[in-house]
């Protein structure tokens, strides 16, 4: 319960007047002022009661800063102090100041806040605290330099600092047995031996390896010695020489191998030469290789060259066996034999044959196989004369003149007329000539009828016929008689011996030799039966109009039958060029006329004259035409209308005018301004000539601008009309080319493209296109076809290959200007060649690294390479190279390849153009083996446990990956179950853990029980070894092998138990039972013997059962009544 004042201030009147404050007492922390209680500064309240509510504040700066120490050596802490910082307080009453932790404390390694606060009397608290950090930094041992530093040895470890600690660190092949983590021991690591095929030798921190003899170190693993290649005690032979077998291309060639032996398989191992001795071996150089292969299949090699040379049976010793046997002929050698050549003329009938014979036949000399001139038989004989001639030569091949024979032979009696004679050539081998010499005799019979002769008596009107040996008289036609005599035909008749009847009639004469008719007039045909119509139609004279007076122009139709023949209902009727007609007058009997008045050029054109009569009952009408032409003056007769004329030359023209009287010709530009004579563009000249005047125009040095239409313009003082015609003239020039372009359509082909910029004013133009291959000064020259189209294709061309191109058009003005393609065009890519030189360079277990020269003819840049391996396990598997590259690479490591297996391998270019790949020829194959690799696990694992033997088999490693040399085959032991520790079946024995090797031919490993460690249970494992090393370990079996039990050994010396003190009384005491270091099976009881000693009796490292025998041990009782006895006290079971 809390006592509570109050205090009443009283107000009174001072004699003075004023008023005087009295005050009831005030509280303690307050002052009475003018009669009323005011809380002192710091507290606030009526006075009466007052309160301190003004929280204390930190002196400024008195606040420690952080700060930092280092921990004591080998401890995670030290101690650190600092000054509390100091407060006020409106009270003037000094606060309390509490630093958490407080200076002088134990901080550990890493950072620590400290707040301090300060609080009054009131319980105020100053706001903020004052806070700072410490931080504990760990000491160093690995650094120090003093007394404190590591104790480490440097040499075999490295000093690692710890907070508040450190540890040394074991380098390699050290190892810190007793935990400390200060000290390091040299680990033994010969035991187990990590060596293969080597001895394993300590070495402080590591080991070595030194292999056995016939091992040498792996490149990859120093713990693995592989076997050596055999090595060869002789070696290869030198380079054997050899001519091949006459007439043959191979011989048999024999040589000694060379002979190798192998310190592993301890003696000479097998040697293979491939070719092998003894075998026939073609022409050429052969390398032989002979493979020394020891067990393990490790290979060394030697080689050497066996060289076959051809034998040469032409330049071979006569009478030396092989030597060749042509015959009439040259010998030429050849690989494997030889041929024969025949000389001139000689042949044989087979190509293999080697004797040669004339078969040639002989062959006449055209020149001398002729006729000779015609004789003229004899006067005498008159049926015959005697005819000489050149015998005609024959050549033949060998050179010997052939005999000829001509049947008839020369000096002959060759009656009249034509004889053959055939000329037959025979050589000295009897070969006739294929083609004979034939020819003519001709003999002539003597001409009695010849003028010259005149022996002849025929008349007049005879014909002599000469007959061989004599004339025979005919009479000629129109005649009749002997011959001698001749008599012309009587009338009527006609033709030879005049036996012919002539058939004309209407009065004409019939020709006693041919019959012919001679009409009289008005009739005509060959018998004069028909009357036959002319009609001829002209004008007396030109119509010229060539003065002011008015002319006429005469038509004058001619008709060759009198005017009484004529048909009376149609007369001679002339048809005027506008087609109107009219009759001619008869000026006289078959000659008619019309008159054309005031003629002018408007009476010109085609006029036409038709009669008409009938003959024999049948009409018959004949016209003919005339073109009349008034001429008037100056009026054009012709003119050239179009003229062409080549760029920069001359072309005329020229006007032709009617020159009565003589007109004025004016030319006209293609402007239609008149041209000057003066003008030097033009040359203007003027011929008189037969009543015309030529005007030629020139235009002179010929330019574009001059095409156009020139005009000729005429009058003529007498009318005063004017004519005017056109001429064009039509500048040529040779074509110009331009736009060039070219693109590639395949590897063989590019498609040309130009155009024409001008065609040399429309003329037919013709293109062709010429292009020139690489290296080569002249160009392929292309064909002129006409255009267009303006394009050409090039065909075979070869592909990837850049060629310059040229286009020339060309017209009858004459050939233009070469013009070239910008670039050269590049023909597309094509397949390349197959790659050259494939080889293996490097081998691992599981990769080749295949390289190759880049194809010889690569049509392209090759984008990659595909690497193709194949073996007879697999699928053949295509590997590319990165890419596309340029160039592309030329080696390839293939991987995921399976060890020690066979494969082929080629190697394919790939060009890719536009998106497509140009899959090029395969290269040659070849062949190789990866290396070998660890095996796989042993698989098919079984453990026979039945009898007194162990016997665990096993089947190869699914992939042996090379070959097997080894089997290593580990005993894992495992404590029995009935230890004494649950599942220790579960915890392996590593100390009764073992391993054996076993050769390479055994899939089988056998061990006695009582061979192996008393009482242990095994399960067995395998792994097996290839010169790579050793493979993955088999599964463990299920089964166990069981080891017999035995004697347990020795119990340890008994012990009173540690808590027998309070156990003992004067009939008992508690004993202990030593332990026992080799159990060898489970204990099934311990049995406890007393022995009851003399107080001075001294048994102190004695044999029990010397001392005591076993069979003198009693039972308790027995013991008790014969003291001394030992006896059994406890039995101690299961």
């Amino acid at each position: 319960m809390a006592l509570v004042f109050m205090w009443i201030c009283l107000t009174s009147v001072l004699l003075s007047g004023s008023y005087a404050q009295i005050c009831a007492p005030c509280h303690q922390d307050a002052t009475c002022r003018a009669g009323t209680c005011i809380c002192n500064a710091g507290f606030t309240g009526n006075g009466m009661d007052c309160q301190d509510n003004d929280p204390p504040v930190f002196t400024a700066n008195s606040c420690p800063s952080d700060r930092t120490k280092v921990a004591d050596p080998r401890s995670m802490e030290t101690m650190v102090t600092w000054s509390d910082p100091t407060a006020t307080d409106s009270t003037n009453v000094a606060p309390t100041v509490q630093c958490t932790p407080a200076s002088g404390t134990d901080f550990t390694i890493g950072q620590t806040p400290v707040t301090c606060t300060a609080t009054d009397a009131a319980g105020n608290m100053a706001t903020p605290d004052c806070t700072f950090t410490v931080t504990v930094e760990d000491f160093n041992e690995c650094t120090a330099t003093n007394s404190d530093r590591h104790t480490c040895d440097e040499s075999i470890s490295v000093c690692m600092n710890t907070d508040g600690d450190y540890n040394c660190n074991c380098n390699a092949g050290y190892s810190n047995n007793n935990g400390d983590g200060k000290t390091c021991e040299d680990i033994y690591e010969c035991q187990p031996s990590p060596c293969t095929n080597a001895q394993c030798t300590n070495t402080a921190g590591s080991f070595t390896c030194t292999c056995n003899a016939g091992y040498s170190q792996s490149s990859g693993d120093a713990t693995m010695c592989i076997d050596d290649p055999p090595v060869f005690d002789t070696q290869c032979p030198a380079d054997i020489n050899r001519f091949a077998d006459p007439r043959s291309t191979t011989t048999t060639v024999t040589w000694t191998d060379p002979m190798a032996s192998d310190v592993v398989d301890g003696g000479s191992v097998n040697v293979v030469c491939n070719p092998p001795s003894g075998r026939d071996l073609q022409i050429g150089t052969h390398r032989v290789t002979c493979t020394a292969t020891d067990s393990a299949g490790n290979t060394r090699d030697c080689s050497f060259d066996v060289i076959i040379t051809d034998f040469n049976e032409c330049t071979a010793s006569v009478g030396s066996p092989g030597r060749h046997d042509c015959v009439n002929a040259e010998c030429s050698n050849e690989d494997g034999g030889f041929s024969c050549t025949c000389n001139n003329g000689y042949s044989k009938p087979n190509m293999d044959d080697h004797t040669c014979s004339d078969t040639t036949p002989p062959v006449f000399d055209p020149n001398t196989c002729r006729s000779p001139d015609a004789q003229v038989a004899d006067p005498e004989s008159m049926t015959s004369t005697s005819v000489t001639w050149t015998t005609p030569t024959a050549t033949d091949t060998t050179g010997i003149a052939p005999t000829v024979t001509c049947t008839p032979s020369t000096n002959h009696a060759f009656r009249i007329g034509d004889t053959d004679v055939t000329c037959i050539a025979r050589d000295a081998a009897g070969n006739m000539a294929l083609i004979n010499c034939a020819f003519t005799v001709t003999v002539i019979d003597f001409d009695e009828c010849s003028a010259v002769m005149n022996r002849d008596n025929c008349d007049t009107f005879a014909n002599c016929t000469n007959i061989d040996g004599g004339f025979l008289c005919t009479c000629t036609a129109g005649y009749t008689g002997s011959g001698v005599t001749c008599t012309e035909c009587a009338d009527g008749f006609f033709g030879l011996g005049c036996l012919s009847r002539c058939t004309c009639i209407q009065g004409a004469d019939c020709n006693n030799v041919n019959g012919a008719c001679t009409c009289t007039p008005g009739f005509t045909n060959a018998v004069c039966d028909k009357d036959y119509l002319d009609v001829e139609l002209s004008v007396t004279e030109e119509p010229v109009l060539d003065t002011a007076a008015v002319d006429n122009a005469s038509l004058r139709c001619q008709v060759n039958l009198p005017s009484g023949d004529l048909d009376p209902a149609n007369p001679v009727i002339i048809t005027n060029p506008d087609g109107t007609s009219e009759t001619a007058s008869m000026i006289m009997e078959g000659l008619y006329e019309i008159i054309v008045h005031d003629i002018s050029p408007a009476i010109s054109g085609k006029y036409t004259c038709t009669a008409t009569t009938v003959i024999n009952g049948v009409g018959l009408s004949d016209s003919d035409e005339f073109e009349l032409d008034v001429l008037g003056p100056g009026r054009i007769i012709s003119l050239n209308e179009s003229t062409e004329g080549k760029l920069g030359e001359t072309a005329t023209v020229y006007c032709v005018v009617n020159a009565r009287p003589r007109p004025v010709i004016t030319w006209y530009d293609k402007n239609n301004a008149v041209i000057e004579a003066t003008d030097p563009k033009y040359s203007i000249l003027s011929v008189d000539g037969q009543e015309r005047l030529t005007s030629s125009l020139s235009v002179l040095n010929l330019a574009r601008v001059d095409n156009g239409t020139y005009i000729c313009e005429t009058s003529n003082s007498l009318t005063q009309d004017k004519d005017r015609r056109e001429a064009a003239i039509i500048v040529i020039e040779v074509p110009e080319v331009d736009n060039v372009d070219a693109t590639a359509v395949s590897a063989t082909e590019v498609e040309v493209t130009w155009r024409v910029s001008y065609d040399g004013n429309a003329l037919p133009f013709m293109c062709k296109v010429d292009y020139r291959k690489p290296g080569r000064p002249d160009w392929t020259l292309g064909a002129f076809a006409e255009e267009p189209p303006l394009s050409r294709r090039i065909t075979n061309l070869d592909a990837y290959t850049d060629y310059p191109v040229r286009v020339i058009c060309r017209n009858r003005a004459g050939v233009g200007l070469e013009v070239m393609l910008p670039n050269p065009i590049r023909t597309l890519q094509a397949a390349p060649d197959a790659p050259e030189n494939v080889r293996v360079t490097a081998i691992t277990s599981s990769s080749l690294t295949v390289e190759w020269d880049a194809p010889v003819i690569k049509r392209g840049t090759i984008a990659y390479y595909v690497v193709t391996v194949d073996s007879a396990f697999d699928e053949p598997k295509s590997h590319r190279t990165p890419g596309p590259g340029n160039p592309a690479p030329l080696s390839l490591v293939v991987s995921e390849l399976s060890p020690y297996r066979d494969y082929t391998i080629f190697v394919t270019a790939f060009n890719v153009e536009r998106s497509n790949e140009l899959k090029g020829a395969d290269s040659q194959m070849i062949a190789h083996k990866t290396a070998q690799s660890v095996p796989s696990a042993p698989v098919n694992v079984l453990l026979d446990n039945e009898g007194d033997t162990c016997i665990f088999t096993w089947d190869p490693p699914e992939h042996e990956n090379g070959i097997i040399v080894s089997y290593k085959i580990f005993r894992n032991a495992y404590l029995f179950p009935d230890a004494g520790t649950e599942n220790m079946d579960e915890i392996p024995d590593l100390e009764k853990s073992d391993f054996v090797v076993t050769n390479v031919t055994s899939r089988s490993y056998s061990v006695r029980k009582v061979d192996l460690t008393v009482y242990t249970r095994y399960r067995f494992e395998v792994r097996a070894s290839t010169q790579a090393g050793e493979g993955a370990v088999s599964t463990e079996t299920d089964l166990t092998c069981d080891s017999p039990r035995a004697v347990p050994a020795e119990l340890q010396q008994p012990m009173v138990s540690d808590s027998s003190e309070n156990q003992i009384t004067d009939s008992t005491f508690t004993m202990k039972a030593g332990p026992v270091s080799q159990r060898n099976g489970p204990i099934s009881c311990v049995e406890l013997t007393i022995i009851r000693l003399n107080d001075d009796e001294v048994i102190e490292g004695k044999d029990p059962d010397v001392l005591y025998h076993p069979d003198i041990h009693r039972s308790y009782e027995e013991a008790q009544a014969a003291p001394g006895l030992p006896y059994i006290a406890v039995v101690l079971e299961g």
